[in-house]
C-alpha cells in the first residue's frame, strides 16, 4: 500500500511596525505570497512525519534580500534549512524588520 503525504504550509506575516497604510499592507500581502510559493518543507519535518510551527525574524536590506536573524525550532537541521531558504530570497518591498509563523503539517 502506498502512503499519500501532504505538506501544508500555512503562513501567517506579522510586521515589526504598527500597518496602517495601504503601501504597508501590500507589501505584507506580496511578502507572504511570495514566502508561501518559495518555501519547501524542510527534509527532517517530512522525514519525521512531523507538523511543525516555526517562527522566522527576517529583515528586508535595501537591495530587497532577507536577511534572517531569528529561526525559532530547535532542530537545527530546521533552522539550516529554512535559512538557506530564506537567504535566496529578494523581495520587491520595503526595507523594515518581519517576522512570520510557517506552520508545517503532514496529512
Amino acid at each position: 500500500m502506498k502512503t499519500l503525504r501532504i505538506f501544508t504550509l500555512t503562513i501567517a506575516l506579522l510586521t515589526s511596525t504598527i500597518v496602517g497604510n495601504a503601501t504597508e499592507k501590500a507589501d505584507s500581502a506580496d511578502i507572504s505570497k511570495q514566502i508561501q510559493s518559495s518555501i519547501q518543507t524542510p527534509e527532517k519535518i517530512i522525514n519525521d512525519d512531523a507538523q511543525s510551527r516555526v517562527l522566522v525574524v527576517f529583515s528586508i536590506d535595501e537591495n530587497g534580500k532577507a536577511v534572517v536573524h531569528e529561526i525559532g525550532s530547535n532542530d537545527e537541521a530546521v533552522r539550516n534549512d529554512l535559512s538557506g531558504q530564506f537567504a535566496l530570497m529578494t523581495f520587491n518591498a520595503e526595507s523594515g524588520m518581519y517576522s512570520i509563523w510557517l506552520n508545517f503539517k503532514t496529512l
